[in-house]
């Protein structure tokens, strides 16, 4: 299953650039979650996916409007919860940490 919303990019809005690119740094990210890995793996593949995100977002609105545009919170909580049924600390951090930085 792929993530990407394909309308960002083809529907009403017109993106730039760099704005483009963005969309395309996010979904990639994301994507990275399509297959399955054992337990360990998973866990710190998703903690590792919402810290680069994180960054990415850090201090952009601008990223941040592509980002929710493009993949979303709700599309990112689908996949995580997919990936981890019951998720561990770290990831529940993690997941507080970028709130925290978008409040």
């Amino acid at each position: 299953m792929h993530y990407y919303r394909s309308s960002c990019c083809h529907g009403q809005r017109t993106v730039n650039g760099g704005q483009r690119r963005d969309a395309g740094c996010f979904v990639q990210i994301i994507n990275l979650l399509n297959r399955d890995y054992p337990a360990p793996t998973a866990i710190a593949l998703c903690c590792q996916v919402l810290h680069t995100i994180r960054a990415l977002l850090l201090g952009s609105p601008v990223a941040h409007g592509v980002f929710v545009s493009v993949v979303g919170y709700d599309t990112l909580q689908q996949v995580l919860l997919e990936r981890c049924n019951v998720p561990p600390r770290a990831m529940l951090q993690a997941v507080i940490a970028m709130l925290l930085q978008v409040c």
